[in-house]
C-alpha cells in the first residue's frame, strides 16, 4: 500500500461536516486505515472565537484523524495569496510538524500552488474540481505528482502532456452506510413519502439550487407525468431564482420537497425511490462534475434518469441519459416501467467506493514506481 505509514494532509474547499458530499472524508477515513495520520485543513475563519471552539470541537475524531479551522485574513484555502499562504503553512507546521518526503499533500477541488510549492519533498496529489481549466491552471500539471481529473476529457488532455501524472478519478457513496440500508430497508419509512401509495417515485438528493438544476426541465416534467411523484431531498441554497422556481414546483400536486434530513437517512429515502433523477443544466459546471448520488442511487439497485453528463456516459445502459426536454420525456415514458438491474447497478457503487478506489490509487502509484520519489 504506497499510503502506508504516511503522514496525510488534505487541503480542502470544504469543511469535514459539509453536507450531502461525504465522499471526500470517506477518502479520508480509508486512509486512516494506512496512514501513520491523517490532517484534514478546513476552509478557514477570521473570527478567533470560531477558531478556538471549533478547534476544541474538532480536536481529534480518531486516533489517526484530526480535523483543523485554520485562523486567516481570507475564509477560504482557494487561490490563496503567499501572505495567507504563509500564515496558513505556518499553522500547519504547529498542527503537524514539517512536511517532508513520508507526506502525502492531497488538495481538494482546487490548487493550492503558494501553499504545496513550499513542500518539494512531500507527494502532492491534485483532485480536480468541476471547473478546472487545463490552460489556466498548467501551473499545477507540472507541481503536482498525481493529477485526478473526473472527466474523461481532461484526463486525455493531462495524459497527452503528463503520460503517468494523469488518474481518471471519481466521486462514490458511502458503502458501509448504504449496505445497512440493503438489509434494514423495511425497518424505516420516511413520514414524508408515507403519503405516495403506489405512485412511482422519481427522486433527485443533492444540493437544490438554480445553478446546478434545471428548473424549468423539472416542471415541465411534473406537468407531463402526473402519474409520477417528483420528489427532490437536499437543502436549498435559499437564492432568489431557486426560492422563485421552488415556490412554482411546490403547486403542483406530484411535486414534493424534503429538507433537511440527516445524512444518515438519505439511503432510506432513495430505497423508495423507483429511479433516482439528476435533472442538472448542461452549464461548463456540471460538464465536469460526477455526481456521488449516482452512485447513491446505484448502491440501492435504482436506476438513473439523468443529463448528459460526459463522466457517466460509460456506464450506460446502466444510466439513462438525455441530452434535450424531448429526450427526457421520451426516455421516462419509455423506460419507468422497466425493472432495474439491481446487482449490477450495486457493483458499479462498489467499485467507484473509497476503499477499491484507494487501492486502485495505490495500485497505480506503485507500478510507476512512485514510491521511489
Amino acid at each position: 500500500m504506497f499510503f502506508k505509514n504516511k503522514k496525510i494532509v488534505f487541503l480542502t474547499k470544504t469543511n469535514w461536516d459539509y453536507y450531502l458530499h461525504p465522499y471526500r472524508t470517506l477518502y479520508a477515513r480509508e486512509l486512516s486505515k494506512y496512514a501513520d495520520k491523517v490532517y484534514w485543513i478546513n476552509e478557514p475563519t477570521r473570527n478567533p472565537f470560531k477558531f478556538f471552539k471549533k478547534n476544541l470541537k474538532n480536536k481529534s475524531i480518531s486516533k489517526s484523524i484530526k480535523i483543523f479551522t485554520p485562523l486567516l485574513p481570507t475564509c477560504t484555502n482557494e487561490n490563496l495569496s503567499k501572505t495567507n499562504a504563509l500564515l496558513l503553512r505556518i499553522q500547519i507546521y504547529f498542527l503537524a510538524g514539517k512536511l517532508d518526503r513520508s507526506t502525502v499533500i492531497w488538495s481538494v477541488y482546487c490548487s493550492h500552488l503558494n501553499v504545496v510549492l513550499h513542500y518539494p519533498a512531500a507527494f502532492k496529489i491534485y483532485w480536480l474540481g468541476d471547473l478546472f481549466d487545463p490552460v489556466k491552471e498548467a501551473l499545477s500539471l507540472k507541481v503536482y505528482d498525481l493529477v485526478m481529473p473526473l472527466t474523461e476529457d481532461i484526463f486525455e488532455h493531462i495524459k497527452k502532456i503528463f503520460p503517468n501524472k494523469a488518474f481518471l478519478s471519481t466521486t462514490g457513496c458511502d458503502e458501509d452506510l448504504f449496505s445497512i440500508c440493503r438489509v434494514k430497508k423495511k425497518d424505516f419509512i420516511p413520514k414524508e413519502l408515507q403519503f405516495v401509495n403506489d405512485l412511482k417515485i422519481l427522486g433527485y438528493v443533492g444540493n437544490i439550487s438554480s445553478f446546478r438544476l434545471d428548473f424549468e426541465l423539472i416542471e415541465k416534467l411534473v406537468k407531463e407525468f402526473q402519474n409520477i411523484r417528483f420528489v427532490l431531498v437536499g437543502i436549498s441554497d435559499q437564492k432568489h431564482e431557486t426560492k422563485k422556481f421552488l415556490s412554482k414546483l411546490k403547486k403542483l400536486d406530484n411535486f414534493h420537497l424534503i429538507e433537511n434530513i440527516e445524512y444518515s437517512q438519505i439511503p432510506f429515502y432513495i430505497y423508495h425511490f423507483h429511479a433516482g433523477f439528476i435533472p442538472y443544466k448542461l452549464n461548463k459546471f456540471n460538464l465536469g462534475t460526477n455526481p456521488n448520488k449516482f452512485y447513491e442511487y446505484c448502491s440501492l439497485g435504482k436506476v438513473t434518469f439523468s443529463s448528459r453528463i460526459p463522466s457517466l456516459i460509460k456506464y450506460q445502459p446502466s444510466i439513462i441519459l438525455s441530452q434535450t426536454t424531448e429526450e427526457w420525456v421520451e426516455n421516462i415514458y419509455k423506460y419507468i416501467a422497466n425493472i432495474a438491474d439491481s446487482e449490477n447497478l450495486i457493483s458499479i457503487s462498489i467499485e467507484a467506493s473509497p476503499k477499491k478506489s484507494i487501492n486502485r490509487i495505490s495500485d497505480y502509484l506503485l507500478k510507476n514506481n512512485y514510491s521511489q520519489k
